[in-house]
């Protein structure tokens, strides 16, 4: 199983069967892979049959999105085209009206009807197609399953549809193939900016991703079973843990944060039934966790006084939907984290994510929000920096970062990695997520990556 297989299975579905099919996914596997069972005798075994489920849940969601879309489709012109591989073309279409921003997203799937017939590959002059960056004015990228080697189809006139996104499965699905083929390893599913010549966007992280040795894999960090000794809480942080109040914790939840906040190799779960505190138990951990751990750089912390200058740490925090997140981060702005001495203290929140999706209560922390300030600042400042520039910025100084375990794969988080040293290439301390088993494996892994 690699990449540009994978991505050309789903390239060859026919895109009517998605728009016009009940249930699309019995329509395009006539063979259904056999159900999830809940041991197999090598993780790669699990994985593939993972992949292989996930398959039929992006045509099932395909469809869905695809009946629930009411965009007007946009026309256009095939100006470029040229084979990408045996399997798949790279084609640009000029398009007649320019898109309203966000209509059309990077790694959004989409049907393009009237293309010519050396490249289509389902019925009706129809055919799936991946855009490889968001629509501009200029016009669209995408990469489409091809048939036939024959000439590019330019100057041919075609309808684009928007079906929906594959962002989350295009991360998720990397970051399985990431354990399928060691010590590949893949950080993120994202180019950075749109591509001057025609590059899938998918191709593009697994060609870009750093080689790693299969022993740093999350999977292959899993604790050892000897579980680490309980850690003890600066006395500040621990009165206040003890004691009556908006951050007061019992005796178990106490016992909790101290055995989660121990450094550790690999990971360490919380279980519990609803109503027992496991998400106040993650906000005492979020404050134990930047007590306890230590960074080589000294920086001055949000509610130190004058020469309480502290270690610089960064934890990702995610959950497996919006609404999960925004609660830690609503609590968080509420209540705030507790230092080493006891005294309540704000981190610098990131929220990532699409801005529609995130609550108002969490808008002010959002990366956008913080990204429109900080140029409006330096406008009056008479100083400049690019997008990409201000958006690095931004996430250099968060204390948290919070967002979806999918949206964990932004490509803006590898330039936070360490240059040198004993942590090089990390880019946080410590990753939190609450809600866990909620989520599905390829998931968790885009996050632990």
């Amino acid at each position: 199983l690699t990449c540009k297989s994978w991505l050309a299975d789903l390239l060859s579905w026919d895109a009517r069967t998605l728009l016009e099919s009940v249930e699309p996914e019995r329509a395009l596997f006539p063979t259904l892979p056999p159900p999830l069972t809940d041991t197999y005798l090598r993780p790669a075994d699990y994985l593939r049959l993972l992949s292989a489920h996930q398959l039929l849940e992006i045509a099932a969601s395909l469809a869905s999105d695809a009946r629930s879309n009411s965009a007007a489709p946009l026309h256009g012109v095939v100006q470029h085209a040229a084979a990408a591989d045996e399997h798949a073309a790279d084609i640009f279409v000029s398009l007649e009206v320019k898109p309203e921003p966000g209509v059309i997203g990077a790694e959004d799937a989409l049907v393009v009807e009237r293309v010519a017939e050396a490249w289509e590959s389902g019925s009706g002059g129809s055919c799936l197609a991946l855009a490889l960056a968001e629509a501009s004015g200029a016009g669209l990228w995408l990469r489409v399953r091809r048939r036939r080697p024959e000439a590019c189809p330019v100057g041919t006139r075609v309808v684009v549809r928007r079906l929906g996104t594959l962002l989350p499965a295009l991360r998720m699905q990397a970051a399985l193939i990431g354990h399928l083929s060691a010590p590949r390893w893949l950080l993120g599913c994202r180019v950075a900016k749109a591509p001057s010549s025609a590059t899938s966007a998918f191709e593009a992280a697994m060609e870009a991703a750093a080689a790693r040795k299969a022993g740093q894999s999350p999977l292959a960090r899993a604790p050892s079973g000897k579980a680490a000794a309980p850690l003890q809480l600066p006395s500040g942080l621990d009165a206040v843990l003890s004691a009556p109040g908006p951050h007061g914790c019992n005796a178990v939840q106490r016992e909790a944060v101290r055995a989660l906040a121990a450094p550790r190799q690999g990971f360490a779960l919380l279980q519990g039934p609803p109503g027992t505190g496991k998400t106040k138990v993650v906000l005492s951990l979020l404050s134990a966790l930047f007590a306890t751990r230590r960074r080589p750089q000294k920086v001055a912390m949000p509610g130190s006084g004058a020469g309480g200058g502290r270690t610089r740490v960064r934890l990702l925090v995610c959950a497996p939907s919006n609404c999960a997140v925004d609660e830690i981060v609503a609590r968080v702005l509420r209540l705030g984290l507790v230092d080493t001495d006891g005294k309540v203290w704000q981190p610098t929140i990131v929220r990532l994510g699409p801005r529609d999706s995130v609550s108002e209560g969490s808008a002010a922390c959002h990366l956008e929000t913080k990204m429109q300030a900080r140029a409006a600042q330096e406008a009056r400042s008479a100083r400049s920096g690019g997008r990409d520039d201000g958006r690095v910025a931004v996430l250099r100084e968060a204390d948290i970062v919070c967002c979806t375990l999918v949206g964990a794969g932004v490509d803006s988080l590898s330039a936070l990695a360490d240059g040198a040293g004993e942590g090089a290439g990390k880019i946080f301390d410590a990753v939190v997520v609450d809600e866990a088993t909620q989520s599905c494996e390829a998931a968790l892994l885009v996050a632990l990556q």
